[in-house]
């Protein structure tokens, strides 16, 4: 399945969540299962990504679990007040690109994707690049329009909701092509903020 498609299912799921929810809340897993033909287990980590990011709110019990709207559905407030402690999620992202050259050396091998470990390994740190940008203020992401924040969301997305359905070629093409970019971006972003640091400590 190509990237696009993969977003715009994942897209329609979300939105299928939020508009049944308003309407008839019970049922929801099978609702998912009966529009979008995927598993229970798919449908299930929908809902429990959506918990995740502050768009639904879960209760009760695994085997009775009910889900409904959360009020403060936007996600991007979750972190705006602590606009100064961003550079964490920042050290994150570099971490994690460091862990996939020590996985794969640089530049990466055409075949690096087929060992199953390494594979898993690298998906991992890919989500964990994109939950790390999803921390970081929108202000800031702003202010560094320079770097595509929303593409290493958007592939988070799809690693945790399209596992399966993911072409290698777009893997290797972040390994390859925009990973490099956004490591040095990031380094950048964060030499700057010491700076910002320092001279305000010096006035």
């Amino acid at each position: 399945m190509k990237r696009t498609e993969i977003l715009n299912r994942s897209g329609a799921i979300r939105q299928h969540i939020l508009e049944r929810m308003s309407k008839d809340p019970k049922g929801i897993t099978s609702s998912i299962v009966s529009q979008f033909q995927i598993s229970r287990q798919a449908a299930t980590r929908y809902l429990k990504q959506m918990v995740q990011d502050g768009q639904l709110i879960a209760e009760g019990t695994t085997k009775d679990r009910t889900y409904k709207s959360s009020a403060s559905a936007n996600t991007e407030n979750k972190t705006d007040e602590r606009d100064g402690g961003f550079e964490v999620f920042l050290k994150d992202i570099l971490i994690s690109i460091e862990k996939i050259k020590s996985y794969l050396g640089t530049p990466p091998p055409e075949d690096s994707l087929q060992d199953d470990m390494i594979y898993d390994a690298i998906i991992r740190n890919l989500e964990v690049i994109g939950e790390a940008v999803e921390n970081i203020p929108e202000s800031v992401r702003s202010a560094h329009a320079e770097i595509d924040w929303d593409e290493m969301v958007e592939i988070r997305e799809m690693l945790i909701h399209e596992y399966f359905d993911i072409e290698d070629a777009i893997i290797l093409d972040l390994l390859k092509n925009k990973l490099p970019d956004l490591y040095l971006k990031v380094q950048k972003m964060i030499g700057e903020n010491v700076y910002k640091e320092q001279a305000n400590v010096s006035e």
